[in-house]
């Protein structure tokens, strides 16, 4: 199975946050926060990945069980805007942090895992295999 779709849904959703927050940075509050948002170059960006974060999200949703899917997606997602912060951003994650993000990361997967073989074919437009 092609998971491209899978993995670039979680890179662009992480992308999309850390556009959000450097967007967010420049936006003056009030009134003028509307605006802000409207013209911001950082925030039409960070709505661009998430665009395309979701509907990449939604392709890998027609090729795979949602159990497997969305925790695959969501520790991608997780670890995205981690990384690109601590290269870009010069962000610095104390220690309790980084066994904060192994231990969401270890439940991820250890979800993903454990709905190997619970249900084969969930998707009504893929055709069913006959046992």
């Amino acid at each position: 199975m092609n998971t491209k779709e899978l993995v670039l849904s979680g890179v662009f959703t992480g992308i999309s946050g850390i556009f959000a927050r450097l967007g967010m940075k420049d936006t003056a509050p009030g009134l003028q926060f509307l605006a802000g948002l409207i013209y911001n170059p950082m925030l039409l960006l960070a709505s661009a990945f998430g665009i395309a974060g979701f509907v990449y999200l939604q392709r890998s949703l027609y090729r795979f069980n949602v159990s497997f899917a969305s925790p695959v997606a969501s520790s991608i997602a997780i670890m995205t805007p981690v990384l690109l912060a601590i290269a870009f951003l010069d962000e610095r994650i104390s220690w309790f942090r980084w066994i904060g993000i192994g231990l969401i990361i270890l439940g991820v997967v250890g979800m993903a895992q454990g709905t190997r073989g619970v249900s084969k074919n969930l998707n009504p437009r893929l055709p069913r295999k006959r046992l």
